[in-house]
């Protein structure tokens, strides 16, 4: 026999799932995968490139990636990439935001920054590094990308 205190409990069941899956809420336990050669893409509303995030390996649960050996690289409009690596970054793929505790390495063809904790937002292309930062400029541009970079392949300055 049925009871009818059960029904309604089911109902609530059938639709707090595809919600708990739409929002993102912690209704239900989440599944956790691990990942060895972790790539997430992100783009640009135009459809191109906006960025990459690799990495070793990675442990995914929900809408957070906690990513090993992270490197990241940002396709800038007007100042070409920007690299970002770090041994270790929680990445939020709802809010496109990573932070980390471990030290960070970022650079361009024409500066380095280092230091230890980090909190970046790839929306805004704005990374915060918390201490024993250091920056380093080059007058010259420097093969920082691992890419050609000789003065006959960069434009003329007007």
């Amino acid at each position: 026999m049925t009871s009818w205190r059960m029904i309604p409990a089911g109902l609530l069941l059938l639709i707090a799932l595809p919600l708990s899956h739409i929002f993102g809420n912690n209704i239900l336990p989440q599944q956790t995968f691990r990942l060895k050669h972790f790539k997430l893409e992100g783009y640009k509303t135009s459809g191109e490139l906006d960025w990459v995030l690799l990495g070793s390996e990675a442990t995914a649960a929900g809408h957070r990636v906690v990513i090993t050996r992270l490197q990241a690289r940002l396709y800038l409009d007007s100042s070409g990439e920007l690299l970002i690596l770090s041994p270790s970054c929680e990445f939020d793929k709802i809010d496109n935001t990573g932070r980390g505790n471990d030290t960070i390495h970022v650079r361009n063809n024409s500066m380095t920054i280092d230091g230890v904790g980090f909190d970046f937002d790839l929306g805004s292309c704005r990374i915060k590094v918390r201490k024993n930062v250091r920056v380093r400029f080059f007058k010259d541009p420097v093969d920082l990308l691992g890419k050609e970079t000789t003065p006959a392949a960069l434009p003329e300055s007007p």
